[in-house]
């Protein structure tokens, strides 16, 4: 008989405003790893903010007052998979 191995999913459960003025809210969920990288994504791919989290719940509050109008993407990252959100900062 074979075991089958599910994998651990990471959420990200809200994102809000969005669009954004000056602050981004995002809701996560690790699903049991213990930590994780965020990143704020330029439409071109640039790194805007960066940082870890070791909280396997909760929200982070990510300052976009003096990041120009555009379209940026979140991304946040396990060792096993990563989690991308579209984001419109105004």
């Amino acid at each position: 008989m074979s075991q089958c191995k599910t994998q651990e999913k990471v959420y990200i459960s809200g994102v809000y405003p969005n669009p954004a003025d000056d602050q981004l809210n995002v809701d996560y969920n690790l699903n049991g790893n213990k930590s994780a990288a965020y990143q704020l994504l330029s439409i071109t791919g640039s790194t805007v903010i960066a940082g870890n989290v070791t909280n396997t719940l909760g929200t982070l509050h990510l300052n976009t007052a003096q990041l120009p109008a555009g379209i940026y993407y979140f991304r946040l990252i396990t060792n096993n998979e990563s989690v991308v959100r579209k984001v419109i900062v105004k």
